[in-house]
């Protein structure tokens, strides 16, 4: 069973199976009623408590890899109906040349990227936010009730883990072999996942 987004926070009726939040502070957002809890879902769930902010005026993430910051973007756009454009990104490098470094991301992710340089990055931090306090009510509250859904089920507690990994674990080999897998958790709600 999909989780409902029907709380009743300043919503406006609607006949397409959306409801629409009106801003307080941020975009006006129109979020589908319903979330699936597919595997896409359970990893953007792991991976946003490994590398999310949780605060009050919006969601974000941080992390190194390209890669992964753009495939929790997509799910949270398909699943939630965000607009990328919605989206702020800031990045902090070292490189020397933050010019064509902004130019090559902001081709890839398809938005506006604010560049800081910092002499302590060893790589690009970059992160993605969505400044509105809906969402992050609605999000945090969204992931809190999809984890009874994710420890239940297998295949989703399998893709929460490889998510989360993906943030904060780390596999080590020697001489070839798997050595040990590690996550870290530092966060008391996380750990009872």
């Amino acid at each position: 069973k999909d989780l409902l987004l029907n709380e009743p926070i300043i919503t406006l009726p609607s006949s397409s199976g959306l409801k629409i939040y009106k801003k307080p502070r941020g975009p006006e957002l129109q979020l589908p009623e319903e979330v699936l809890i597919d595997e896409d879902m359970a990893w953007a769930a792991g991976f946003f408590l490994a590398e999310g902010n949780k605060v009050s005026y919006g969601i974000g993430i941080s992390n190194t890899e390209v890669e992964l910051v753009k495939r929790f973007r997509k799910i949270i756009e398909d699943k939630f109906l965000i607009d990328k454009k919605s989206w702020k990104a800031y990045v902090k490098s070292s490189k020397e040349k933050l010019e064509q470094e902004r130019e090559k991301l902001e081709k890839e992710f398809g938005i506006k990227v604010t560049m800081q340089f910092t002499k302590l990055a060893t790589n690009d931090a970059i992160e993605l936010r969505i400044n509105n306090v809906l969402l992050s009510i609605i999000f945090n509250k969204f992931i809190k009730n999809a984890m009874e859904k994710i420890e239940n089920n297998r295949d989703l507690a399998l893709k929460f883990l490889d998510g989360y990994e993906a943030g904060d674990g780390s596999i080590i080999q020697r001489k070839g072999y798997l050595y040990s897998i590690a996550i870290t958790v530092k966060n008391e709600q996380v750990k009872n996942y």
